[in-house]
């Protein structure tokens, strides 16, 4: 009996910690965010009836299913108020190829703001957010690449300590480098689907134009799982980038600077640029596709870079005295210029972040979205 009760202690022991450090998801036993982890322990300090902690739970839950829209590329420059209980988030589409990388920089260190990434719900079909990752307090970063189109929303809080401003970015790009080397001149000339063959089949690719012999180049760490020579492609080389499931292919190379089962890393000179193949009468150029199991599948997202990024201001009003000098629209989709609510003449609006042309406010009665700088004033 003694040994059964000595043999049961670990066990006792470990149940408390695995539930405090643990949760269940989509069945599978999971490591609780830090997030997660402040929800407990202020609920256990404080309890739910506490109305600060109802209120920052509230919010939180709010935010998520009444995402701002701030397309694939964004920048703010924000604060956090002591005891405000607001939660933030933003809706982005994204594209099968492309990454988001979002990054939250606070400028004091003195207490935790808390971000996670979930796949959108649908009001239409009952669907509800669905979680996918969260940062480490410590980095506050974010990197995710969609495997098809999705719509993601990043979400951000801070503990009921803060008092701070912070720097916010979400930046979309490709999955991929682009598979030219930057040091030489090229260009996209043909898109995916495009005819060939006077219309008997269609294009699976893109090519991107080039000088005769400029490197082409890995566009991912991975390993060459072939090197081959035929009529269509010429000189052909497949990649098989690390943990991903796609086979990148290069085509028309006038030579080959790699061996099968060879690794490589992003950026690497695998071949050179040629019009080796069917391509023999054309300029040179490389023929650069992705294939799936299922077939080959349009690459242009996986690598055309994105420039349209711009930065905040590095400034932000000392003073959060605003009022509207009009009748204003306050906006949930800057992209869209989509308003949800007209702010009537001098009303108060409580600034939160400055976005390019727009402040992010709340309004007197709890609206919350973006207004136009211009359509407010500072007392």
């Amino acid at each position: 009996m003694k040994f059964f009760i000595k043999s049961l202690l670990p066990v006792i022991i470990i149940i408390p910690f695995l539930s405090c450090n643990l949760k269940v998801r989509n069945g599978l036993l999971t490591k609780k965010t830090d997030r997660e982890k402040y929800e407990q322990k202020v609920l256990k300090d404080s309890g739910k009836l506490n109305p600060i902690v109802n209120a920052w739970l509230n919010a939180a839950e709010y935010s998520l299913n009444n995402p701002l829209n701030v397309g694939g590329n964004f920048s703010e420059r924000g604060r956090f108020y002591k005891n405000d209980s607001t939660a933030t988030s933003y809706l982005v589409d994204i594209k099968r190829g492309q990454k988001i990388n979002v990054s939250l920089n606070n400028l004091n260190n003195n207490f935790n703001v808390y971000m996670d990434l979930w796949e959108a719900g649908d009001t239409a079909i009952r669907k509800t957010p669905a979680f996918i990752t969260a940062s480490d307090t410590g980095r506050n970063t974010i990197e995710y690449a969609a495997t098809k189109d999705e719509k993601i929303i990043i979400r951000f809080q801070q503990d009921l300590s803060a008092q701070s401003e912070y720097e916010f970015e979400i930046k979309t790009g490709p999955v991929f480098s682009f598979p030219i080397s930057p040091s030489v001149k090229s260009n996209i000339g043909s898109l995916w689907g495009d005819a060939r063959d006077a219309g008997v089949r269609k294009h699976e690719g893109i090519d991107i134009f080039a000088a005769k012999n400029s490197p082409a180049v890995a566009v991912a760490d991975g390993i060459i799982s072939s090197v081959s020579e035929n009529e269509l492609g010429g000189k052909v080389v497949f990649l098989r980038p690390a943990n991903m499931n796609y086979n990148v292919y290069y085509a028309h190379l006038d030579s080959q600077l790699v061996e099968e089962g060879q690794r490589v890393v992003k950026g690497q000179t695998i071949g050179l640029v040629g019009n080796t193949g069917n391509a023999r009468t054309t300029a040179a150029h490389l023929h650069f596709g992705i294939y799936t199991i299922t077939g080959a599948i349009d690459p242009l997202l996986f690598v055309k870079p994105v420039t349209n990024f711009k930065k905040a201001s590095s400034t932000f009003p000392l003073k959060n005295n605003f009022v509207t000098v009009r009748q204003a629209k306050l906006l949930n989709d800057i992209t869209a210029k989509k308003a949800i609510h007209n702010i009537i003449k001098n009303a108060p609006v409580k600034v939160y972040a400055v976005a390019d042309n727009y402040y992010r406010v709340a309004t007197a009665d709890g609206k919350k979205g973006f207004i136009l700088k211009s359509d407010v004033r500072q007392l």
